[in-house]
């Protein structure tokens, strides 16, 4: 297809917050090379603000799948079907996602050609994966063969974050103790499963070496309902450093982007502190950090070493316990993040 002739393209990639921001790439590339193209994107509703404003994206299409059912559903349907796309590409590669493809009005239905539970049925143009063990970054920068566009040397994300957001995340650090010229430390000590989660007091020992023996300032981060992971760990941490639930997306980038240094779980917040150009020091077990580990240079991760990680498991097989997460200590984390701090920015 000549891409002259492209004028309207939608890219499908409703979750979780890390595969989107991992995705941004090829809105990026796409839209630098087609000046012209509209990019759409459908997004479930949670996910809808690290999208807006973003310099690519045209319009987004929100479903919000929590609530108002088939009405929902259909209305969600309805947007698809009304728009005329050249192209649809399916960045996620799942049944929910494969459906929407079929919904859309598009000459061209893109998608992975292992993509899971039959939708790759769905499309008419097919993505070869060679390489299975590559990082998603690249692996989504594949789609934009299907364009013959080049992917970029270094991957662009533009996050956008603006005023008001900034404003945001000066407000929560004020309130942590932390001023506008002080250095300090993002740590996001929650994920979303179990097996990925390092020991909240280590967290918590860890944020005290940090400030004790190299002056460095901390706050805690995460959604509201990840508070209960740093429970009964406030007379360590100080109650005022806790900020779960008291940022937006874009007013978290905003704080993230400030951070001397995001150390954390395998877990949304590190792809975002990552995508603003913030130093991710992430802590590693039943997840590939080769497939989803900080992008970019100048990140380290940290791993135990075991012999059953990575399992992509869930729940921790065979009753081992986690020690692929518990045997990483402290003062190895601390090391690590010591190291990072001596080098340049």
């Amino acid at each position: 297809m000549d891409n002259r002739r492209l004028k309207k393209v939608l890219i499908i990639k409703p979750s979780s917050l890390g595969d989107i921001i991992h995705a941004l790439p090829v809105a990026n590339a796409l839209k630098e090379t087609v000046p012209e193209v509209e990019i759409d994107w459908a997004v479930f509703r949670a996910h809808e603000p690290v999208l807006a404003g973003h310099p690519a994206i045209t319009n987004i299409i929100a479903f919000d799948r929590h609530r108002g059912g088939f009405r929902e559903l259909s209305r969600f349907i309805r947007v698809l079907r009304a728009a005329e796309y050249d192209a649809v590409i399916d960045l996620q590669g799942l049944l929910r996602s494969g459906l929407m493809t079929l919904a859309c009005r598009a000459g061209r239905k893109i998608g992975f050609e292992n993509a899971r539970e039959g939708a790759r049925f769905f499309y008419n143009e097919k993505i070869r994966v060679s390489d299975s063990d590559m990082h998603a970054v690249d692996r989504y920068l594949l789609a934009l063969d299907a364009f013959s566009v080049a992917a970029p040397e270094t991957p662009r994300f533009d996050i956008a974050v603006n005023g008001a957001d900034l404003t945001e995340a000066g407000r929560i650090l004020k309130d942590a103790g932390i001023g506008e010229n002080d250095e300090f430390a993002t740590i996001a000590p929650s994920a979303r499963w179990m097996t990925k989660r390092w020991e909240a007091e280590k967290f918590a020992r860890l944020a005290l070496a940090l400030k004790e023996r190299r002056g460095l300032k901390y706050i805690f981060i995460g959604s509201a309902d990840e508070a209960g992971v740093m429970s009964g760990l406030e007379g360590l941490t100080g109650r005022e450093s806790l900020a779960f639930g008291k940022t937006s997306l874009k007013g978290l980038a905003a704080l993230l982007g400030r951070a001397r240094l995001m150390i954390t779980n395998d877990s949304g917040p590190m792809h975002i502190a990552a995508a603003m150009g913030t130093r991710a020091l992430a802590i590693f077990g039943p997840t590939d950090p080769g497939r989803t580990g900080p992008y970019g240079r100048g990140h380290r991760v940290i791993t135990s070493g075991a012999a059953c990680s990575p399992c992509l498991k869930r729940e921790c097989p065979e009753k081992k316990h986690m020690m692929c997460m518990k045997d990483i200590t402290v003062e190895d984390v601390f090391r690590a993040a010591e190291e990072m701090l001596e080098e340049k920015k």
